[in-house]
Order: structure tokens, then sequence, then C-alpha cells
């Protein structure tokens, strides 16, 4: 008798955890496209970028409002997705909103932050105090467990 129960406790939890999963994913994805937003008005790397934020979540939606935007405008980035749980159909949403930078209609590529470049480790950057830092950190800084 006490099975069942611990059984459907259980699915219910696993339920819920993938539930509140999707919900953070798709407002992570709304967050990262409005902030590529308000660096380009390119809407195709926009939707990439949110896409690429949430690569757990099959079909992401992306939407862009307005479509067509000039430099001090609020730029509203909407993603969602569909999860089937049971015999309904569960549709998380998260919307974003950022304001058009200055900057967007001054240079003809995106901002280098949002290329959207194959991932790797960065090219080692001088602080301009002798010091080079890498990807993973300043020199000489302590790692996990001490390993160099």
């Amino acid at each position: 008798m006490l099975m069942p129960v611990i059984a459907l406790l259980a699915v219910g939890l696993i339920t819920t955890v993938m539930v509140l999963r999707d919900v953070l994913l798709v407002h992570e994805a709304a967050r990262v496209g409005a902030r590529v937003a308000a660096t380009t008005l390119d809407n195709g790397i926009i939707e990439a970028a949110a896409r690429q934020a949430a690569p757990e979540l099959d079909h992401v939606r992306v939407t862009v409002t307005p479509a067509q935007r000039g430099v001090g405008e609020v730029v509203t980035v909407t993603a969602s997705t569909g999860r089937r749980l049971g015999p309904t159909v569960w549709q998380p949403r998260g919307r974003a909103h950022a304001r058009v930078e200055p900057s967007v209609g001054a240079a003809a590529e995106p901002h280098p932050w949002w290329r959207l470049a194959p991932t790797g480790p960065r090219p080692p950057v001088e602080d301009g105090n002798g010091s080079v830092w890498t990807g993973d950190g300043p020199p000489n800084a302590p790692t996990p467990g001490g390993v160099p």
C-alpha cells in the first residue's frame, strides 16, 4: 500500500523539477535574447543567441518585437517552448525587455560580444600591467585542488 504512494510522489517530484527547469531555461533564453537585441538590429542573430542559451530545450520559439527598431527604443524578446505532461501540453514562456543602445547604429557589424562564433578557449589578453589573462582567469591563480 505504501509503494504506490511513494511511486506517485516520486513521479510528481520529477515532473515538478522538469517544469521548473524548463521555466528557468526559457527565461534565460529571453534574457540573453534581450541583451543581444540591445546591441544589434539583426533578428536572426538575436534568435540564434536565445536558442543557444537554452540548448537543452527542443523547439524554442523566439519572437522579437518590434521587428524594426531604432536607437533608444525598447525591444521585447519572448521565448517559449512546449512539453507534453500527460494529456496536456505545458507551454512555458519567458519575456525580457531591453533598450537599444546608441552604439548599434554606428557599427555595421553586431557587437563583438554577440558574434556567433564557435565556443572555445579565448585568446590571451594583456591587462596593461604586464599580466596576461586567459579565459581561465589571472595568471598564477590558485586552481581547484592545487593542481597546476
